[in-house]
């Protein structure tokens, strides 16, 4: 059941990713979906140094201008994107797991990394 909810999204969020990879701006350092099974969702994280130097503000903004001029048909919504400064120390504990430069699309469930336990969760990119 928890796959089968994030298969709508794994397309959108990969277009989502290449799109912001074109703006200067926001360097995608992470992008991967993670299930919070305390509240039964999927979230897009999103790590960019931008979110640290700019804020979330901001990043929604950056993010809600690409999505509306180039995804437009998405059914990814803003609400289940998560900006993250790419100092995050998640994002770091990551790091330790998995590093990838380019976009790819690797599914990783029922891991531990330290105490982190990841139910499941779809990783894009963690550099």
């Amino acid at each position: 059941m928890v796959g089968e909810l994030l298969v709508e999204y794994i397309d959108d969020g990969r277009k989502l990713l290449e799109l912001l990879d074109v703006d200067d701006k926001f360097k995608v350092t992470a992008a991967l979906w993670y299930y919070f099974s305390e509240s039964s969702e999927w979230r897009l994280l999103i790590g960019s140094p931008y979110v640290g130097k700019r804020g979330k503000k901001k990043s929604f903004d950056l993010i809600q201008s690409i999505m509306r001029s180039s995804l437009p048909d998405s059914k990814l919504s803003l609400d289940k994107i998560t900006p993250m400064n790419s100092s995050d120390p998640f994002l770091k504990l990551l790091k330790g797991f998995i590093k990838y430069e380019g976009i790819c699309g690797i599914r990783v469930t029922n891991s531990k990394v330290n105490d982190l336990l990841i139910e499941d969760s779809y990783i894009y990119r963690n550099v």
